[in-house]
């Protein structure tokens, strides 16, 4: 895993530094949102997946599906990632795309874990109450982990605050271990 982000990380920055200076970080993620969505078309993979296709012919292929539809910059920047067999990195190229955008504009993915749904007033106050403590705002992804028992995990980068009652449970049992 850590050589295709090696792959893509070179890429993502790269556009992002073209995007930040033209300001179009949000025109960029709608493009590579659309290539992605073309890399997803069955007809395309199954394209993708043919033996006897090559970089030339994929090159011509996709450039014939966007003509018109996405700016010059995308198109060559397509031809770049083809050319260097390296289209198989285009979900994770977005992705830190995506979080070089989200850290340019102050906001951190949080992983928020809960043992069991929470309401909408009870998630916006525990994402105040998170925003306020690491003063960025957050975009949240919430999973329900059942096996939390009870309370909520906050996962951002590599900080983990485990306020559940499995996670003191853990540590109860290592305190009494030693």
């Amino acid at each position: 895993m850590a050589e295709i982000v090696t792959i893509a990380r070179p890429y993502a920055t790269a556009i992002f530094q073209l995007a930040k200076s033209n300001g179009s970080l949000d025109d960029w993620s709608l493009e590579l949102d659309y290539l992605l969505e073309l890399c997803n078309d069955p007809n395309v993979k199954n394209f993708l997946a043919h033996p006897q296709a090559t970089s030339r012919d994929i090159e011509s292929v996709f450039l014939g599906l966007l003509s018109n539809k996405v700016d010059r910059k995308v198109c060559n920047f397509l031809r770049l990632v083809i050319k260097n067999d390296r289209l198989h990195a285009l979900p994770l190229i977005r992705s830190i795309f995506e979080k070089l955008k989200a850290t340019e504009k102050g906001k951190v993915d949080a992983i928020i874990q809960t043992a069991f749904d929470l309401d909408r007033q009870d998630l916006e106050n525990l994402i105040k109450m998170v925003s306020k403590k690491i003063s960025k705002a957050v975009n949240p992804v919430v999973k329900v982990d059942k096996g939390l028992i009870g309370g909520i995990k906050v996962q951002i980068g590599d900080k983990v605050w485990d306020m559940s009652v499995s996670g003191k449970l853990k540590y109860m049992a290592s305190s009494l271990s030693k």
